[in-house]
């Protein structure tokens, strides 16, 4: 199983896009996806390897001193249930909606008795 959080291709572009055109044609990055999925993430990536749900960020909070931000997802006890969840990924709102960026981390046994909170920090270098 392969972990690790990056920005993809498609999130780069959502930044420029977003950053450098007075009208931009890319939304803000405002939905996660939970997946099964356990390849290594790749700036490549445009999809979850195995999506689970979807669902509407809770917050976002950015830390411009530090050149970053942190976008959190919760999955109430009611949602995502009777799977592993090992992948997360950062989309916008278009259609078809783009990734911002991908996740793979160790599984979380997800079933009624689990409410899950996932904190993502993307960091500008």
């Amino acid at each position: 199983m392969g972990t690790g959080t990056l920005i993809t291709n498609s999130g780069r572009l959502i930044a420029l896009n977003r950053t450098f055109k007075a009208v931009p044609d890319y939304t803000a990055p405002i939905n996660f996806e939970v997946g099964i999925g356990t390849a290594t993430p790749s700036p490549a990536d445009t999809a979850l390897a195995s999506w689970t749900f979807t669902k509407a960020t809770s917050a976002v909070t950015f830390d411009e001193p530090n050149l970053n931000v942190t976008t959190q997802g919760v999955l109430l006890t009611t949602e995502a249930n009777g799977v592993t969840l090992s992948e997360f990924g950062l989309f916008n709102a278009d259609t078809p909606a783009k990734m911002m960026s991908h996740a793979v981390f160790m599984g979380i046994t997800k079933d009624a008795s689990v409410q899950v909170i996932i904190t993502e920090k993307d960091v500008i270098n």
